[in-house]
């Protein structure tokens, strides 16, 4: 495996959304990417999917992708962005 390369990666839990049911973490990086020609977002369009993405972190939560090819698939991610914007949590750089 590659990750047996990443020692410092040991006590990382990596795991897709449907594997994410009923758990939580302190901190949640949560990639958003969709990279095809047809700008789809597949089950990012999906409420109860993105509700689970979206509700497991207990500290820090922190998401990448492309807000602009959800909000314009997506009524709910159009919500979630202004919901976002509102409280000065939506930009395109993480510092760190």
């Amino acid at each position: 495996k590659q990750r047996n390369k990443y020692t410092h990666l040991s006590k990382v839990k990596i795991t897709v959304v449907d594997n994410y049911q009923g758990e939580e973490s302190k901190i949640i990086l949560l990639s958003l990417v969709r990279n095809n020609p047809d700008n789809k977002i597949g089950f990012l369009g999906t409420e109860n999917r993105v509700c689970v993405a979206l509700s497991r972190a207990r500290e820090g939560f922190y998401i990448f992708g492309n807000i602009e090819i959800l909000k314009s698939n997506s009524p709910l991610w159009t919500k979630i962005a202004a919901t976002l914007e509102g409280f000065g949590s939506l930009g395109t750089s993480l510092r760190l």
